[in-house]
């Protein structure tokens, strides 16, 4: 594998890339008040997207690739197209600082997190639900279908919630560690009913409850990534020993 470019022009830490939709263009954003869109052929930065007082903490794409949402630490989410131009924003008491977004697979929803709450906001029928969390939401991700949520939390557990008509949490995983770091998981496989995390546990794998009996110590292990299985709830460990 050969590095193709080095993209260049931030001046503090990067902690979000996006890849949209065709793969043509990235979003990246951290730790200042700027937003930056590279062109992924040329390595060039096409615009820099600027808010005074705001570091941008996240942004997500909407299904057309030609939109796309941003949010920080001003409690404002700005929606933005590919050449340049503020389209839409949310601002007010009821948008708090954002750490994450989304957009559903259908573009008619954005879903941002702050502290222990996802909000869920309808951009057809201007409607809002909300999810509180007894703990604090590090990171978010959306299935295909727009019909579940999986939300890690700083608990060190993974939440999966129904999002459809009648909001409900499914199920909790655990196994996974996270102290320090941002842990992501996400939704693959079959029709995505595979959950997978991440984890700052590299050494030892003792057991993890998953609402299932629990799984034999395994000794010492090098790299450990946990798989559960949505539709059962049963955890699937793959591991690669010292």
């Amino acid at each position: 594998m050969k590095l193709k470019y080095t993209l260049t022009g931030h001046q503090k830490e990067v902690s979000f890339v996006a890849w949209s939709p065709d793969d043509r263009m990235i979003l990246t954003c951290g730790s200042e008040e700027l937003l930056k869109l590279w062109d992924v052929e040329s390595g060039e930065c096409k615009y820099t997207f600027q808010k005074l007082n705001c570091n941008f903490a996240a942004c997500a794409w909407f299904p057309d690739g030609k939109r796309f949402i941003s949010g920080g630490d001003d409690k404002c989410i700005y929606m933005w197209d590919i050449e340049g131009n503020e389209l839409d924003s949310w601002k007010g008491a009821r948008v708090p600082r954002v750490h994450d977004l989304a957009v559903s697979s259908d573009g008619n929803h954005m879903i941002s997190v702050a502290g222990k709450a996802i909000r869920i906001y309808n951009l057809e029928t201007k409607e809002e639900r909300l999810i509180s969390e007894e703990d604090l939401i590090t990171s978010l991700s959306v299935s295909s279908d727009g019909r579940f949520l999986l939300l890690t939390l700083t608990n060190q557990e993974i939440h999966l919630w129904d999002v459809t008509d009648n909001t409900k949490l499914l199920s909790k995983y655990r196994g996974h560690r996270q102290t320090r770091f941002v842990i992501r998981s996400c939704f693959g496989g079959s029709n995505q009913a595979f959950v997978v995390s991440g984890s700052e546990d590299s050494q030892v794998l003792k057991r993890f409850s998953c609402s299932t009996p629990s799984f034999p110590s395994y000794g010492s292990i090098n790299k450990c990534r946990i798989f559960w299985d949505c539709r059962s709830i049963y955890g699937i460990v793959e591991m690669e020993r010292l």
